[in-house]
């Protein structure tokens, strides 16, 4: 139930920022070919919102089998063997998140200690965005948690994707 809250509400969020972000390529490039001029953020905003919808998004490539993972590998496992290579994938990559989310914790507090802002005309306190990547980050994190307990719960694939779709001929996620 956490973990499909967590997709749900994470997606959404980075719907909107992608959403944003496009809308505010579009108003710079109506601003330069139309009237000379420049919105004088478009950089800096598309770039945080970059940050912000990697790891908001995370949460939906994990669970549609879009993240990094290589199929051509992947697709011939089954059975017990699967389940616990994706239970160990899944916790090396809370490990390496975690240790992400430390540093980037450490760089938030010095967002805040130093009231940094960027240096566009709208001066942008930093920690805006990198509040918002880091909450980013714990949802991952919270998802990650999940996607084991789920899998240590889980009954182990009795066929290959691979098995399924020579037998099937549809692709193995579709008839998983």
């Amino acid at each position: 139930m956490i973990k499909d809250a967590t997709i749900k509400y994470a997606t959404g969020f980075a719907n909107v920022i992608m959403f944003l972000m496009v809308v505010l390529v579009v108003a710079e490039i109506i601003a330069r070919t139309v009237f000379g001029g420049s919105t004088m953020v478009s950089t800096d905003f598309v770039a945080y919102g970059m940050g912000i919808v990697f790891y908001w998004g995370a949460c939906k490539a994990m669970s549609d089998g879009v993240f990094v993972r290589m199929d051509i590998l992947y697709d011939f496992y089954k059975g017990k063997f699967k389940k616990g290579f994706d239970i160990i994938c899944d916790a090396v990559l809370i490990f390496f998140n975690s240790d992400i989310m430390y540093y980037y914790l450490i760089l938030l507090q010095n967002t805040f200690e130093r009231n940094l802002k960027a240096t566009n005309i709208y001066e942008t306190p930093l920690w805006i965005p990198r509040l918002l990547t880091f909450v980013g980050m714990i949802i991952f994190e919270i998802y990650l948690i999940c996607r084991i307990i789920e899998d240590i719960n889980s009954k182990p694939q009795e066929q290959s994707n691979r098995e399924v779709v020579l037998k099937e001929g549809v692709s193995g996620d579709t008839a998983i």
